[in-house]
């Protein structure tokens, strides 16, 4: 990072999830249900037939399965600046200028109960970078894409455009 942007705030900032929570809650879970069933013999004279503490091992396992993948994700914060963007990643910790950037493009996903944003931003030399959702500026009264479609030079080819 540049003297800059370390001494700047960012405009945005995209921070994942942190998989940490969810192994930490997960492995706490697996403890109460394996002192639970096991040592305790659960609600009934065969501990594996408990709906209940299946139930919270199925969940365990998914809790911690998600969290183990959130792990590999390429993409864990992203601070926007005015001239720049500061990418930390697995093995990657970079900034970028907005002239590299080959392509940024937005996709609406069904997530849960919810439509969600996806925005994908392509830089030269670099896999694309993906955001979940879309966080609005209080301060600018902007959209990140949005906000982006201004900074990012246009080209004939150009980024696409939502």
């Amino acid at each position: 990072m540049t003297a800059t942007t370390e001494a700047e705030s960012p405009l945005f900032h995209y921070r994942a999830y942190s998989p940490f929570l969810g192994v930490s809650v997960g492995l706490a879970l697996f403890i109460i249900w394996f002192v639970w069933v096991i040592l305790l013999g659960g609600l009934s004279s065969k501990p594996s037939e408990s709906p209940t503490a299946i139930v919270i091992l199925i969940f365990d396992f998914a809790l911690v399965s998600l969290s183990v993948i959130s792990l590999s994700r390429r993409v864990w914060t992203i601070r926007f600046y005015e001239d720049t963007f500061a990418v930390r990643a697995k093995n990657l910790n970079k900034e970028f200028s907005y002239s590299q950037v080959k392509d940024l493009s937005t996709f609406r996903v069904m997530s849960g109960f919810q439509n969600r944003d996806i925005i994908s931003i392509e830089v030269d030399g670099e896999s694309s970078f993906t955001i979940s959702g879309n966080p609005k500026s209080r301060i600018l009264n902007i959209d990140l894409y949005h906000w982006l479609l201004t900074k990012v030079p246009t080209t004939p080819a150009g980024p696409a455009r939502g």
